[in-house]
């Protein structure tokens, strides 16, 4: 998925965008780089793999709604996204608890 979606989103295309990050998350975004540079493997740039958070960001908030509107409410919203993930072995968690 990841892939297809690097192919279908270039990140040298002719609209930008401009983001600010706090320093502290510079290393983890060069971990995310390498993280998913391994994972396709090929080296990807720094822009490429926010794209790949943006697309994980999206997808997420998107699956939420779609709980939302079949009517589920905290666990049961977070089940059926877990049930989206199909390939779990293949799953970087973004976010650290």
């Amino acid at each position: 998925m990841i892939s297809a979606h690097l192919a279908a989103i270039g990140s040298d295309g002719p609209i930008s965008i401009s983001l600010t990050f706090e320093e502290g998350s510079i290393p983890l975004i060069a971990e995310l780089r390498a993280d998913v540079s391994q994972i396709v493997t090929r080296d990807l740039s720094v822009i490429d793999a926010i794209s790949v958070l943006l697309f994980d960001y999206t997808a997420e908030q998107e699956s939420a709604r779609l709980a939302t509107r079949l009517g589920l409410r905290g666990d049961e919203a977070s089940h059926y996204r877990d049930m989206l993930i199909t390939h779990r072995n293949n799953v970087i968690k973004f976010r650290r608890h």
